[in-house]
C-alpha cells in the first residue's frame, strides 16, 4: 500500500484540493453477540490478510467507549474517533498507519457518552467519512459487543456484515439477538458467520443451528464464512500484541483465517446500499 499516497489524499480532501477518483469502497461491519469471542481478532486479521492481497485497508475501531484495535495491533495514538465526532480534529488526523500498510481510526476507551450517539452525531460521522474514504478498497468496522445504538448505526451505514461467535450456548444465543436487531433494526439481508474456538465440523454444526432457527424466524439470510480453531498462538499474540497472522502465519488459526479471508473477499456482497453509499 501506498502510504504517504493514501495520506497526501486524505489531506487534500480534508482541504478540498483534490477530486474524489476512485469507486465507493466495500464497507463491513463485524459484530459479536458477547465480548470474548475474537471478534477483534478477526477484524484485525481480515483487514492485514486483505492489505497482503494489494487492498488499500481502512479498520475503524467502533467499539466508541471500550477501544482494543489500538492495543491489538500495538499503536500507540493521540486522537480517537470521538475526537473526530466532537469536531476538535479532522478525520485525516485521527487516523494513523498501522502494521503492513493498513490505516487505523481508532476509538476511545471510558468515555461513556460514546456509548450512544445521538442523531446528531451519528449525521456528523457520516458526513466526516464519505468523502475521506474514497482512497481505500476495504472498509472494516470493529463493531462493539451487543446490539447496542453503534451497532445498528454502523449496520446500517455498512454494505454487510460478519457476525463472529465460538460454540458455547451463550454465545449462540447472544449472536442470533444481535442477528435479529440487524435484520429489523438496521435492514441487513445477509450475514457472513465465522465460528471461532471450533473445528471445522462443529462449525457447521452451530452454523447449521444457528441458520435453523434464523431461517424460521428472521428475513435474514447467512453464509458461511469459515471456522477457527482453537489456537494456543492466538494468546501469545493477544498478549505479544502482535497480530498472529504477522508473529505466527504458519499457526493453525492463522491458516484458517488465510482460507477464510480468501472465501470472504471473493464474496461480493448482498448488493446492499449502506448509508455512506452503494458497495463498489
Amino acid at each position: 500500500m501506498n502510504t504517504p499516497a493514501i495520506r497526501s489524499e486524505l489531506e487534500s480532501q480534508a482541504t478540498g484540493l483534490a477530486s474524489l477518483h476512485r469507486g465507493s469502497p466495500r464497507i463491513v461491519s463485524v459484530v459479536s453477540g458477547k465480548g470474548g469471542v475474537g471478534k477483534t481478532f478477526v477484524s484485525t486479521s481480515l483487514s492485514l490478510i486483505a492489505a497482503r492481497t494489494g487492498k488499500q485497508v481502512l479498520l475503524i475501531d467502533g467499539d466508541l467507549s471500550l477501544a482494543n484495535v489500538d492495543i491489538a495491533l500495538g499503536l500507540k495514538t493521540k486522537y480517537h474517533l470521538g475526537d473526530v465526532i466532537s469536531g476538535r480534529i479532522s478525520f485525516h488526523e485521527a487516523v494513523v498507519p498501522g502494521p503492513k500498510g493498513i490505516f487505523v481510526l481508532p476509538a476511545s476507551a471510558g468515555i461513556a457518552e460514546l456509548t450512544r450517539m445521538d442523531e446528531a452525531e451519528q449525521q456528523r460521522l457520516l458526513g466526516l467519512l464519505r468523502p475521506p474514504l474514497s482512497p481505500f478498497d476495504l472498509v472494516v468496522i470493529d463493531c462493539g459487543a451487543g446490539v447496542g445504538d453503534n451497532v445498528i448505526f454502523f449496520g446500517r451505514a455498512a454494505h454487510e456484515s460478519v457476525v463472529v461467535l465460538t460454540p458455547e450456548p451463550t454465545s449462540m444465543a447472544d449472536a442470533y439477538a444481535t442477528i435479529k436487531v440487524l435484520s429489523t433494526k438496521a435492514g441487513v439481508s445477509t450475514i457472513d458467520v465465522i465460528v471461532n474456538q471450533a473445528s471445522e465440523s462443529a462449525a457447521r454444526d452451530v452454523f447449521r443451528r444457528l441458520s435453523g432457527v434464523v431461517g424460521r424466524f428472521l428475513p435474514t439470510c447467512l453464509r458461511y464464512a469459515g471456522s477457527i480453531p482453537l489456537d494456543d498462538a492466538v494468546r501469545a499474540s493477544v498478549l505479544a500484541r502482535q497480530p498472529l497472522v504477522i508473529s505466527g502465519p504458519d499457526s493453525p488459526a492463522a491458516r484458517a483465517l488465510s482460507l477464510v479471508a480468501r472465501s470472504w473477499l471473493l464474496t461480493q456482497g448482498d448488493g446492499r446500499v449502506g448509508l455512506l453509499g452503494p458497495s463498489s
